[in-house]
């Protein structure tokens, strides 16, 4: 990816969607997005809070693959039922949590991506 695409997805990342915009539909907070996101608490606050501070290029594939994992999650399931799955243990993930597979990955994009195909195969009844 160049630097130009790089800073118009970054910028069309946050413009559009903010992550608290995100956060609230997918009913978690700053701490557990953070943990998804593989950042500080504190850094959530500053994007959320200030419209100068963007989030580091390294994020923005991760920011991307996180607003996927919401769809994902909103296709799935009721809006009120997503932070208990996210921190629910699972058979499926060897009695850990959707949240620790993430934070447990060799990345982010890595760990969301795992829990994307996850969910996929719980919307076609593969797994609970």
């Amino acid at each position: 990816m160049t630097l130009s695409n790089l800073l118009k997805e970054r910028e069309h990342v946050l413009k559009r969607e903010k992550i608290r915009d995100i956060r609230k539909r997918l009913n978690i907070s700053r701490e557990e997005t953070a943990k998804i996101l593989g950042v500080s608490s504190r850094n959530i606050y500053r994007w959320e809070h200030d419209i100068n501070i963007r989030p580091h290029f390294n994020l923005v594939a991760r920011i991307s693959k996180f607003k996927e994992l919401e769809k994902v999650l909103l296709d799935t399931f009721k809006k009120e039922d997503i932070d208990d799955w996210l921190n629910t243990p699972n058979e499926a993930l060897e009695g850990r949590t959707p949240v620790q597979e993430i934070i447990s990955a060799r990345t982010a994009e890595d760990g969301i991506q795992s829990i994307i195909d996850l969910l996929v195969n719980v919307k076609y009844g593969v797994f609970t």
